[in-house]
């Protein structure tokens, strides 16, 4: 394959972080729409829905890292959150996810510049390759001032970068 273009930056703003993210197990989850590069549609299994799960502000990422081994290239996305305060609701947000890790999850992760990105789901690989936990670390801290809750990792590898969601997340 031959390189065709280059690429020419935007001047505008350039911010870090995510403001949402919505998972939907691997099985809920029928297909997405790939018009060009992106994906403006998602198609649901049996009236499969994705769930918004809140974090605490400015504790979320997106991280994608490629390598190259053996003639193949690997894209590792990890997907990290903190989930304030030790709560049964919190315990049961993350146990559902360790539920469904086993199959898998598809996320569909808002950026803070507003763009949306699917995890978890390629199109070389579809759903074989979805999101599952990596892992959960839940303190309650020492002191009174301490932080307190659980910080979750979920993780993918595809063989390909993820793409930008630019339809209606169904939720």
């Amino acid at each position: 394959m031959a390189l065709s273009t280059g690429l020419t930056l935007e001047c505008e703003a350039r911010s870090g972080g995510i403001q949402a993210i919505h998972f939907a197990s691997r099985d809920s989850v029928d297909s997405f729409n790939l018009n060009g590069d992106v994906y403006d549609s998602a198609a649901m299994s049996g009236g499969g829905v994705f769930y918004e799960y809140e974090f605490e502000q400015d504790t979320g990422e997106i991280r994608e890292n490629g390598s190259q081994e053996n003639g193949s290239t690997a894209q590792t996305h990890e997907l990290e959150f903190f989930l304030p305060k030790i709560s049964t609701a919190v315990r049961n947000a993350i146990q559902a996810l360790i539920d469904c890790s086993p199959c898998g999850l598809i996320a569909i992760v808002t950026d803070s510049n507003g763009l949306k990105w699917v995890v978890g789901y390629s199109e070389t690989n579809l759903k074989k390759r979805p999101l599952k936990i990596n892992s959960d670390a839940t303190l309650s801290g020492k002191g009174f001032t301490d932080l307190n809750g659980s910080t979750v990792i979920m993780q993918s590898i595809d063989s390909e970068k993820m793409r930008e969601f630019t339809g209606t997340i169904p939720v």
